[in-house]
């Protein structure tokens, strides 16, 4: 992606709805250099790091994830394009990482320090009330991605999963935004495990499936 992209993605991102084009052409010169890229799978943060910047996606992807003893990979949560990571952990006491985050993409980060958000926040209340509604709303789909992945049976996670998907997407059938493996890890099981479920609860009458999307048939 070039510069001009970069400028237009700002421009259309609900932090920055409130500043003029000149204003925010002033942002990007100042603040361009501020650019972090990442080649896929590398990893972004470590477990445990300190949160020291907020970090914008201005393009590719990143995925919050756990690691277990025999390192199976438990994926928690992914960011896109527009997307803030470390917002709810800027201001926080306890500021480090709860769980190690990657690039599943090569991926541009705009990185923005403590003094210049809280700058930002002092500034503008309207950059103010759209982080602080960032932070809510990430913090909500968090809560409700551990629930999915808390013990219980499978069947019960892949239902769970797909109402708040519903629910968040404003649709029936949802649109998958990843492949079966990624869905898996975000279950937090084998990607056989979870096809063979699938395959049961169609049959069933459950659901249906493709390749793209999910549609559930219960209530």
């Amino acid at each position: 992606m070039k510069n001009s992209d970069y400028l237009a993605l700002l421009t259309n991102h609900p932090l920055f709805a409130r500043f003029s084009p000149e204003a925010l052409s002033r942002f990007w010169g100042t603040h361009r250099n501020h650019l972090r890229t990442y080649t896929k799978n590398r990893i972004i943060y470590l477990q445990g790091e300190s949160c020291s910047h907020l970090d914008l996606v201005l393009s590719g992807k990143v995925s919050v994830q756990r690691i277990d003893e025999e390192d199976r990979v438990l994926r928690i949560e992914d960011f896109r394009p527009g997307d803030l990571l470390g917002a709810n952990l800027l201001f926080s006491t306890l500021k480090a990482y709860p769980m190690t985050v990657v690039a599943e993409e090569d991926t541009v980060l705009l990185s923005l320090g403590e003094a210049e958000v809280l700058a930002l926040c002092v500034r503008d209340s309207h950059f103010l009330r759209e982080f602080l509604q960032a932070i809510s709303d990430k913090t909500l789909l968090l809560t409700n991605t551990i629930s999915v992945i808390s013990p219980k049976s499978l069947r019960q996670k892949i239902l769970d999963y797909l109402r708040d998907e519903i629910r968040l997407q404003g649709k029936n059938p949802i649109q998958l935004e990843g492949s079966k493996t990624e869905l898996a890890q975000r279950l937090g099981v084998q990607r056989t495990s979870l096809s063979r479920e699938l395959q049961k609860m169609k049959k069933e009458g459950l659901l249906t499936y493709d390749r793209l999307t999910l549609t559930l048939l219960v209530p």
